[in-house]
């Protein structure tokens, strides 16, 4: 389920930026409690890179500093949507199971 009221974010994405900093902002920034709420982090690969591969290539999960670098990195030379997708809670008036978000 993608939650099309919450709208996207942005936010500043700079090097060296720790991933339980970036889960902290996410939090914040959709206002989603920490307490039963779970995160999950993702990002597609831009279509320039997807041209070479698999058609059923699934998203990049983002789960550690290492890879939060490896995102900022690709992100310096082509544009990413990272998706926060919010497992076992509620986020605002919606009921429990997952839902999306992009950024």
């Amino acid at each position: 389920m993608v939650n099309t009221t919450a709208g996207g974010k942005l936010f500043t994405f700079r090097e060296g930026l720790k991933f339980d900093d970036m889960v902290q902002m996410v939090h914040e920034d959709f206002g989603i409690s920490r307490l039963g709420n779970e995160l999950e982090l993702s990002y597609a690969l831009p279509e320039s890179m997807l041209r070479d591969m698999p058609k059923d290539t699934p998203p990049v999960f983002v789960n550690n500093d290492r890879q939060l670098d490896s995102m900022y990195e690709m992100s310096k030379s082509m544009p990413l949507r990272l998706c926060v997708s919010v497992k076992n809670g509620n986020v605002g008036n919606h009921d429990q199971g997952i839902s999306s978000h992009y950024l």
